[in-house]
């Protein structure tokens, strides 16, 4: 996979990087690499020694790579084969004295979060998820408001899954679920950089970054601030508070 490649490639740029957990974080994607590394199986490409190239592992066979797949199945047990989620919410009122109104709004929300997974293809979002979190033992997600969706009939709310190793948090120390910042950043294309942002890159790629605290958030790609430019532009990643902490 490609994202094996892109582990090490970029690092968060910020103005007072020893304010930030930089040891933390190079630590978090050394383990990426090696779970990458086990779950395509290039280890099993390894020879004797220098001087042998017998294959250490003739075999060839991997066991992390099934394991995680079905492992990724478990969590969601049988499904139907359908486009619908493979998990769908559903909402109740607090209490076991609830009135008939708050039953009603339980049951539209309900409504509500399911059809905004099925509009974000949450089938495919929610399985890609799955997988990531068995080989890199946890996953992210971002929610954003969108307009576009909304000019194409659907709520305008977006989910996108971040790759775990393009995401930089800071959490709350003695909740770490709870994040106090975040950064998420990854490379694009030049052709990206211009068709989406309209920003001519130096290079064959540009650095694309946001920085999320709870009060405000800022996006670039390269050195170019996308928010002062295009105020209201929607993110790539979505928001801070959806983001879902990673466990090693």
């Amino acid at each position: 996979m490609s994202t094996v490649r892109n582990v090490f490639a970029q690092t968060p740029r910020m103005d007072d990087p020893g304010d930030y957990p930089l040891s933390m974080w190079e630590q978090q994607r050394s383990w990426y690499w090696e779970y990458w590394r086990h779950f395509d199986g290039n280890w099993l490409d390894e020879t004797v020694s220098e001087t042998d190239d017998s294959l250490r592992y003739p075999l060839k066979l991997n066991p992390f790579n099934m394991a995680c797949i079905l492992h990724a199945g478990f969590l969601f047990g049988e499904v139907q084969d359908s486009a619908d989620p493979l998990v769908t919410a559903v909402v109740e009122p607090w209490g076991r004295d609830s009135s008939e109104e708050q039953r009603t709004l339980a049951a539209k929300l309900t409504d509500v979060i399911n059809r905004v997974w099925a509009e974000n293809d949450g089938r495919a979002l929610q399985q890609e998820a799955g997988l990531i979190s068995q080989i890199l033992g946890g996953c992210v997600l971002g929610v954003a408001y969108d307009p576009v969706m909304e000019q194409e009939g659907k709520l305008p709310i977006r989910i996108d899954h971040v790759m775990p190793e393009f995401f930089f948090p800071v959490p709350a120390p003695t909740q770490y679920w709870r994040l106090l910042e975040a950064f998420i950043c990854f490379d694009i294309t030049r052709r990206q950089a211009e068709l989406a942002y309209g920003v001519s890159a130096g290079y064959d790629s540009a650095l694309y970054q946001e920085w999320w605290k709870r009060d405000q958030y800022e996006i670039t790609v390269g050195r170019f601030d996308l928010a002062l430019a295009f105020p209201g532009l929607i993110p790539a990643c979505g928001t801070l508070l959806s983001c879902t902490v990673l466990r090693r």
